[in-house]
C-alpha cells in the first residue's frame, strides 16, 4: 500500500467533504437580480481608476460606491459613472462607506 502525505489526504478529504455538502440542486439554481456583487472602491487616483475600468470589464458585479480624500478626483470619478446612468454614492472618509455597508 503507497503512502500518502499528510497535505494529499486533507485535500482530498476537503474536496470530498464540500461535495458531500453542496445539494445538486444549488448547481443548478438561476442568478436572480441579487446575484450581483456590490463594490466600495477606496482610492480614486492613480491605480484606483485602472482597477475600475478593469471591474468595468467583469460581469456580476456592480460598484455602488466611491471614496476618495480628494473632492475633485472623487467627484471626476463619479460623474463618469453618473453619465452612464449608474447610482453610485461618494464618501470622503472610508470609515463612513464601511458604516454604510
Amino acid at each position: 500500500m503507497p503512502q500518502i502525505s499528510r497535505r494529499a489526504f486533507l485535500k482530498t478529504a476537503g474536496i470530498a467533504t464540500a461535495a458531500a455538502t453542496l445539494r445538486p440542486n444549488s448547481w443548478a439554481q438561476v442568478a436572480g437580480a441579487n446575484s450581483d456583487v456590490r463594490l466600495g472602491l477606496v482610492g480614486m487616483n492613480n491605480r484606483g481608476k485602472d482597477v475600475i475600468k478593469e471591474l468595468a470589464s467583469v460581469a456580476g458585479q456592480r460598484i455602488t460606491a466611491l471614496c476618495d480624500v480628494d473632492s475633485v478626483v472623487l467627484e471626476g470619478v463619479a460623474n463618469t459613472f453618473k453619465d452612464k446612468g449608474q447610482k453610485v454614492q461618494t464618501f470622503a472618509d472610508y470609515r463612513d462607506l464601511l458604516a454604510k455597508g
